[in-house]
């Protein structure tokens, strides 16, 4: 919550990086850095007002992308239950495909998929950072992240985030519709 966590902890930051859609890397990404309020709002801000554009601009397609408040609870999601001990930043990619946020560290390891997406208790990986989040306002909620990604989702027409799950990762993948650019 400082003015420059990666200081203090390698890492504590988000790297976005967009891809075309045959695979290969599309200009230049960005790092996102600074205190984890600043890195929500501005990685939300890229994402939705720099990168999702640069794929389409159609109303067919701005119509069915991910709505906003969505895409922020899967950044705080990531940002707040990372393995922070691993230096390895919250990693971003956008293609055509996808939108995918994935962070180090894995959900309870008696957990699957499904056991995700039902309703839960919460289950902190940072405890102290998720309860300063959420007394400071940067979150809204404990354990209604992936409900409220979801009714987003289902209330903007578009399709349903998927969920990647290895022991060392989580992983969040929001499908794109497709464009003919």
């Amino acid at each position: 919550l400082c003015s420059n966590p990666a200081r203090f902890i390698p890492g504590a930051t988000v790297h976005i990086v967009p891809f075309n859609a045959d695979g290969t890397q599309n200009g230049e990404g960005a790092e996102v850095v600074g205190p984890l309020a600043k890195q929500l709002d501005e990685t939300v801000r890229l994402i939705c007002d720099k990168y999702l554009p640069d794929i389409s601009t159609a109303k067919a397609f701005t119509r069915k992308v991910p709505p906003q408040e969505a895409i922020r609870e899967a950044v705080a999601n990531a940002l707040l239950h990372k393995d922070y001990s691993s230096g390895v930043p919250v990693r971003i990619t956008v293609s055509p495909q996808q939108l995918s946020i994935q962070n180090v560290g894995a959900i309870p390891e008696d957990w699957t998929v499904e056991d995700l997406v039902e309703s839960h208790s919460p289950r902190f990986r940072n405890p102290v950072l998720a309860a300063t989040a959420r007394l400071l306002g940067i979150t809204r909620g404990w354990g209604e992240g992936i409900g409220a990604m979801r009714d987003g989702c289902n209330q903007a027409g578009a399709d349903l985030p998927h969920f990647e799950l290895s022991s060392d990762r989580t992983t969040v993948a929001f499908p794109l519709p497709s464009t003919k650019r």
